[in-house]
């Protein structure tokens, strides 16, 4: 299963990240590094207020965690 992040104000495919397809959808780590490649793309104004979104699969306590620890 492949992690994709798209911006979603401009349809732009921001950050993949190609995964086995025995892989787990809810791996905290590869979502958090998948997401930081993707801010990372992101010009440094546009930086300030971000909204992460997932699905059920993709949720977990680390990833809220790891959102939250950079005043989410």
């Amino acid at each position: 299963m492949p992690v994709l992040v798209y911006c979603d104000t401009r349809g732009e495919m921001l950050a993949q990240k190609l995964r086995p397809g025995d892989a787990g959808c809810n791996d905290t780590d590869d979502n958090i590094g998948t997401f930081v490649q993707a801010v990372e793309q992101l010009p440094g104004p546009h930086r300030k207020k971000i909204l992460f979104r997932t699905d059920g699969a993709g949720f977990s306590h680390g990833l809220l965690a790891w959102i939250a620890s950079a005043g989410g």
